[in-house]
Formats: structure tokens, sequence, C-alpha cells
């Protein structure tokens, strides 16, 4: 058998297209590795940090981590337009400036909680 393509290039041909990787995502941290957040004994936790141990529970489960870089950004983006959303809706008087506050701290928590696991 031959080992050339199956549709070679010429010059009267299409040249072969670029192969994609569909499979891209950061490399996995194995459990043994993956960050947590610092606990002190004799101090209980802050909301942020329950807040990011909880968050890093969830991506856990999916085997990433909050620590990885490429999973924090993925984390990041949509966060920063949430929050964009949310203050549209204040502005236009859907929400009361009460639960703006409340919702938008709770989202900057999330958006702490990668740099706690770092």
């Amino acid at each position: 058998m031959s080992a050339e393509p199956a549709r070679p290039s010429g010059p009267d041909r299409h040249p072969l297209a670029p192969v994609l990787i569909l499979n891209d995502r950061a490399p996995r941290r194995p459990s043994s590795e993956r960050t947590h957040v610092p606990i002190q004994p004799g101090r209980p936790l802050s909301d942020q940090e329950r807040l990011a141990a909880t968050m890093e529970a969830v991506f856990a489960r999916s085997g990433r981590s909050l620590a990885d870089e490429g999973t924090a950004t993925d984390v990041l983006i949509p966060l920063g337009e949430v929050r964009a959303l949310l203050r549209g809706a204040f502005e236009k008087g859907l929400i009361g400036e009460e639960g703006y506050r409340a919702l938008d701290d709770m989202l900057k928590g999330m958006e702490q909680a990668p740099a706690l696991l770092a």
C-alpha cells in the first residue's frame, strides 16, 4: 500500500486542509497535585475562601482546577460578561440597587476564587 495522501495536492488541486486539534484543553493536574484553599488551624475560612473551595470542588469533579491558568481564564471571561449584564439590568431598572450590589459582590467573590487557589 502507498503512504500517499488520499487527496494529493498539485497545481490543479486544492492544498490539503490543515488539521485542527479539537480537544485542545489545558493540561489537567492529577488530583494529588490540586491546589486547595490553604486552611490555617484555628481560623475559620472567610466567605471568599469557602466560595473558592466550593468552586474548586465543582471543577475537580470534572478533572479541572481553577489553579490552572487556562481554566481560570475560561471562568473569568464569562463572569466579567455576567457582571456587565447585571450592571445593564440595574441601569435599566430591572433590579434594585440592593439586589444589584448583593449579586455583584457574589460575582466579585467568584472572580477572586482562582487567585486564592494559585
